[in-house]
């Protein structure tokens, strides 16, 4: 069955859901991109001499200039889990607004299995600029993912694989559901 095509069908045809996912998937995506950078992002805001107009261009070059410098694979990934987060958000949205008790714990589970992973493998792994890099980094394999195939690109494939699943166990529940239309 078109299991994900009939809930997206569904949850899409109201104006205001596929607003708010483009919205969603392109703030994801913004913060993906500006984790590596933290450090940088708070020593500009934490400037007074800064105005604000200066503060909200760092953060357009800063995420343009990310952006230019992913490679291929990392880029994909970036953008697959930002529209995939997106699209599970406003799912979660639709079936909570409709029946506050549609989530069961496996979904729950993967919703944030998915967002964890995604936030993680944000980023370069072979350069040790993003989070699981560091995290890896304190138990002394931060640098095996440069061994991996993909030099840890093998991440954003699992998060996209891992939102994925969750899309399709949260449109299970759209379909099975009754959800009010308010």
């Amino acid at each position: 069955k078109m299991i994900i095509a009939l809930a997206l069908k569904k949850v899409f045809s109201r104006y205001s859901y596929p607003v708010l996912a483009v919205f969603i998937a392109s703030t994801f995506f913004s913060f993906l991109v500006v984790i590596p950078n933290y450090r940088l992002i708070f020593s500009v805001f934490e400037d007074v001499g800064l105005s604000f107009g200066s503060k909200f261009w760092f953060l357009v070059y800063l995420i343009f200039g990310s952006v230019a410098s992913f490679s291929l694979l990392v880029l994909a990934t970036t953008i697959i889990a930002s529209v995939l987060f997106g699209i599970n958000m406003i799912l979660i949205i639709y079936l909570l607004k409709g029946q506050p008790s549609g989530l069961d714990g496996k979904a729950v589970a993967s919703v944030f299995g998915g967002l964890f992973s995604g936030v993680l493998s944000a980023g370069c792994a072979v350069c040790g600029s993003f989070t699981l890099t560091v995290i890896l980094s304190a138990f002394g394999v931060g640098g095996a993912l440069a061994f991996l195939p993909f030099h840890g690109g093998e991440l954003g494939i699992l998060s996209a694989v891992l939102l994925g699943a969750s899309i399709y166990m949260i449109s299970k529940k759209i379909i099975s559901v009754r959800v009010c239309p308010v």
